[in-house]
């Protein structure tokens, strides 16, 4: 982010579905996030977003408050994603539909017309001081650049011998390792917590084991038949969140399993995302693009 002349962040979304039961760890990531993008002294626009239906329904959101409240008290701006689309739905809340793919997928025209929106919310917030709101600037006026406070853990970093591949697209080009029954050890650049996966969900199937000396955990990335797309042959790289802290020190063993019955601890993958179900499987294996640590 060093360089840049502002930050857009879109994270609301996915966030809801990965840490709505788990928001004091969430909390933590988000402020250590937060906190590193402060200290760069750049404005930053947060983009809040909640299903339309939740958000019509007024139900609580406890994970779009927080990021508002986190976000503000930095001095951030928040563009209210729901609130701006009220104003484009001139025949009514229940004429949403109308301009949705689905209940988080807004069609086309309308999507165009918010990117103006956003894009007009940037122009303002790069034309003013950042951290105008009252009192962030004091408190963060002796405040120096930190650190990234995450690091990625990649090919470079498996120890044992490992079958490769390559992951390419239109948007994206990158390299990984199939993870299958052996355990491969990984090393790890500084103690810290494992906090997520990026994987190819396409060649993705079966459990996921990790070890280190800080325990254990098991994941189940049950991808096979989660397509978004009719041309199975091309990647998909997603990011899932490990949302048990496992600590991490020197280094950490993974391996996949059929199931995911064991003594440690054992995460579900949230089923409103894909085709997604605990099946019995012949030869697990899930193609990891990275493991990301929480310094």
């Amino acid at each position: 982010m060093y360089g840049y002349d502002a930050v857009i962040l879109d994270h609301s979304l996915n966030d809801l579905v990965f840490y709505s039961e788990r928001v004091g760890q969430y909390k933590n990531i988000l402020a250590r996030l937060y906190d590193f993008i402060f200290s760069l002294n750049i404005p930053c626009l947060v983009i809040g977003f909640q299903p339309m239906s939740l958000f019509l329904s007024g139900g609580d959101n406890n994970i779009i408050e927080l990021i508002r409240s986190e976000a503000l008290s930095r001095g951030f701006y928040f563009f209210d994603f729901n609130s701006e689309m009220l104003k484009l739905l001139s025949g009514g809340v229940d004429c949403y539909k109308k301009f949705f793919m689905d209940d988080t997928h807004p069609k086309r025209e309308v999507a165009f017309e918010v990117g103006g929106m956003i894009a007009d919310e940037l122009f303002f917030i790069m034309d003013h001081t950042p951290f105008e709101c009252t009192g962030v600037r004091e408190r963060y006026r002796n405040s120096s650049r930190q650190a990234f406070p995450f690091y990625f853990v990649g090919n470079d970093d498996v120890e044992n011998g490992f079958e490769g591949f390559k992951v390419e697209s239109s948007i994206v080009s990158v390299s990984g390792f199939k993870v299958e029954r052996e355990w491969l050890e990984v090393k790890a650049a500084s103690a810290g917590v494992l906090i997520g996966i990026f994987l190819d969900s396409r060649n993705s199937y079966g459990f996921i084991e990790f070890s280190s000396e800080g325990g254990g955990v098991v994941k189940n990335l049950v991808f096979k038949g989660a397509v978004f797309r009719s041309d199975n042959s091309k990647p998909l790289v997603w990011f899932r969140p490990i949302n048990t802290s496992l600590e991490v020190r020197g280094s950490f063993v993974v391996r996949c399993r059929e199931s995911g019955c064991l003594s440690s601890g054992y995460e579900e993958t949230p089923a409103t995302i894909g085709n997604l179900k605990k099946v019995s499987l012949f030869r697990p294996q899930v193609s990891v693009v990275g493991f990301l640590v929480m310094c």
